[in-house]
């Protein structure tokens, strides 16, 4: 099977107060960049709820914002200007461009890892790995919910948006429900579908496979597959 590509928004950030400016703003370590080709990271409201995600990357001074097309990426956009404020940056919003499907999540240019729809999206579903909108409720979600803390959250770095109620939830291990692999006998229900016997909401899916936001307590009691999803009744 082929690589595949889909389309992405492209946002690109520079000026002298670039890493200042982002750091100050996002969940993950700017300064990583230095030592990784990206950085996947989050956007937040001041409450700690999901808004954005997205990767980064630095080159010839020059931050690229690989996130949601259309419509989510111009949303994204008014909101880093909402935040520019003084600072010396030019953030600008350029057309939607085609990104290859990766291991770690989006790319436009890593075709060297690139993979096919069916092997992404099982890759992701069995990670447990929220994909934007799909499997987040945008300024409800948090990112525990979205198992996105290992991947997007330094917790090291100094404040940014959203920082308290992240740590909080994180040290003090108060999610009490979050996205599940989960497996059906046949084509799963609809996005926002309540499961059988109030099991949990859906979420993304693919195939007869997806992720459903579900209690910690009750995915505790369900069987599991082979291939570790959560088989639902």
């Amino acid at each position: 099977m082929s690589t595949s590509l889909t389309s992405r928004g492209y946002i690109t950030i520079q000026g002298a107060d670039s890493l200042h400016f982002l750091q100050n703003l996002i969940t993950n370590d700017v300064n990583l960049l230095a030592t990784c080709p990206y950085l996947h990271a989050c956007l937040l409201t001041p409450q700690g709820k999901f808004l954005h995600d997205f990767f980064i990357k630095h080159e010839n001074d020059v931050y690229t914002l690989n996130c949601e097309p259309a419509a989510r990426a111009q949303d994204l956009f008014q909101k880093l200007n909402l935040y520019k404020l003084r600072s010396n940056i030019t953030i600008t919003h350029h057309e939607d461009r085609p990104s290859y499907l990766t291991h770690y999540g989006y790319s436009f240019d890593d075709a060297q890892n690139a993979l096919n729809v069916h092997d992404w999206e099982m890759e992701r579903l069995s990670q447990k790995r929220a994909d934007g909108p799909c499997d987040a409720e945008i300024g409800i979600s948090t990112l525990s919910e979205l198992n996105l803390e290992n991947a997007t959250v330094s917790f090291d770095k100094g404040c940014y948006i959203g920082q308290e109620l992240t740590a909080r939830v994180h040290h003090r291990g108060l999610t009490k429900k979050r996205l599940y692999a989960v497996e059906f006998a046949s084509t799963p229900p609809a996005l926002g579908t309540e499961l059988p016997h109030k099991i949990g909401i859906m979420r993304s899916s693919y195939q007869n496979y997806g992720l459903a936001l579900i209690k910690d307590e009750i995915a505790t009691t369900l069987p599991t597959s082979d291939l570790g999803f959560l088989q639902i009744p």
